[in-house]
């Protein structure tokens, strides 16, 4: 026997064991959504899924093939979400949705008050609480996954998606003009609107060009990141760099209405996660004790 067919023997009986091992997984899987369905629990745990990625991934010693693995874990907690909201159809995100899982926090500002919406599948439902009836542009990034924005596409009138470079380094003039360009030669007017979707590169440089577009367009924001989520995304501090320095360049505007989906929190790594975490811890030690207690507590 050869080479080629040794190792691909060799698969086949991983294979097998794999199968096994999986539907024993799915059992395990089966008992957990009859737990949630019980007690009312939904099907997405986002602290649970990156303990997960974190402990089982450190599991794996040769780094060339870790991020696969960690895809591999991605595609599994998928599965199980899927097949946990099949059983049980109530704990599916459009179901909670519907019945009880949006919370409404208002940021009063006189005239500049909006509304933010918290709530998982909510970036399904985006048509319901930003008007999308005219042109949009959709700001994301090459790290957000794709999927995202063109879920945001699909629930506008007409809709242009722009998608610059992930990191800090795309908060520039460059872009900054490019993006300005790209909306007035496709004839965006003063009654058309932005939409970033992404971390807080995204919001901040949409959030300028919003500003600044024909002295200002609707904004809208749909933070991806937990650090986004409980950090840049409110207040409306928009902004470029220059010359090496953060936010040297922007403008306080106030978005018309922000969404988070946890949801989308599930493409994250375990650092990104424990980032958004410790703004969060941080703000509570200086600013809020209820919020420090359900850190106390592990709330």
């Amino acid at each position: 026997m050869d080479k080629l067919l040794l190792s691909r023997e060799k698969i086949n009986k991983i294979d097998e064991q794999m199968a096994r091992l999986f539907a024993e997984r799915m059992e395990a899987v089966r008992e957990v959504a009859e737990y949630k369905a019980e007690n009312h629990l939904p099907v997405f745990d986002a602290s649970r899924e990156a303990e997960i990625i974190e402990k089982n991934s450190a599991l794996i010693e040769n780094e060339s093939i870790k991020a696969h693995y960690i895809n591999f874990l991605k595609n599994n907690m998928q599965i199980s979400r899927s097949y946990q909201a099949e059983l049980y159809p109530e704990l599916s995100s459009g179901v909670l949705y519907e019945k009880e899982n949006v919370k409404k926090i208002r940021v009063n500002l006189e005239k500049d008050s909006y509304d933010i919406f918290l709530g998982c599948g909510l970036l399904s439902h985006a048509r319901e609480y930003f008007r999308l009836d005219r042109k949009v542009l959709i700001l994301t990034d090459s790290g957000v996954p794709c999927d995202y924005a063109k879920e945001i596409a699909t629930k506008c009138k007409e809709a242009f998606v722009y998608t610059i470079k992930q990191g800090e380094a795309s908060k520039n003039f460059d872009n900054f003009k490019a993006i300005l360009e790209f909306m007035a030669q496709n004839r965006f007017t003063r009654t058309d609107c932005v939409v970033a979707v992404g971390g807080g590169v995204c919001g901040d440089l949409a959030g300028f060009v919003a500003a600044s577009y024909m002295r200002g367009v609707d904004f809208y924001n749909v933070p991806t990141t937990l650090l986004s989520q409980v950090d840049s995304s409110i207040g409306g501090k928009v902004a470029i760099d220059l010359d090496g320095f953060k936010n040297t360049v922007g403008a306080f505007y106030q978005p018309k209405c922000v969404l988070i989906d946890p949801e989308t929190l599930l493409t994250l790594d375990i650092r990104q996660v424990r980032s958004g975490f410790s703004e969060a811890l941080k703000m509570a030690t200086t600013s809020d004790a209820e919020l420090f207690e359900l850190f106390e507590n592990g709330e």
